[in-house]
């Protein structure tokens, strides 16, 4: 449950556990994504200094996924349900050095995201290339 808040709340550019606490009191969204329970911010801080490397992992494959579909652009990060069609070619999507460059640059936010929201936690890759 912590996770899937906390990765939620990542995608809204919300990165303080004590408005990841409120959103669970106040949001309908959160509250689905809670069971309708309320973490305490010191519970979601904990669990993010904890388990810092496993998140950066996990939502750098979330965020790797969004952008192959599409998801992601410079304002709003949405998921659906909705299929559509493509003519996509292997040759327009892109060579293997830009989908490097590409992760490398979702690493640095997520990197930024994690200290943001506990700047003790010290994934295990070095934060320097954060733009």
């Amino acid at each position: 449950i912590l996770l899937k808040i906390i990765l939620f709340a990542y995608s809204k550019g919300i990165t303080s556990s004590r408005e990841m606490q409120w959103c669970c009191e106040t949001n309908i969204i959160f509250k689905a994504l809670s069971c309708d329970t309320v973490p305490h911010f010191t519970t979601l801080a904990s669990f993010v200094s904890r388990h810092a490397d496993e998140i950066e992992a996990l939502f750098e494959q979330v965020l790797l996924v969004c952008h192959e579909q599409g998801l992601l652009g410079n304002e709003l990060f949405a998921i659906d349900g909705c299929k559509m069609s493509s003519d996509a070619s292997k040759e327009w999507s892109g060579t293997f050095k830009e989908l490097g460059e590409k992760r490398d640059k979702l690493r640095g936010l997520i990197r930024h995201h994690l200290l943001e929201h506990h700047p003790l936690c010290q994934p295990s890759c070095p934060v320097g290339d954060i733009a």
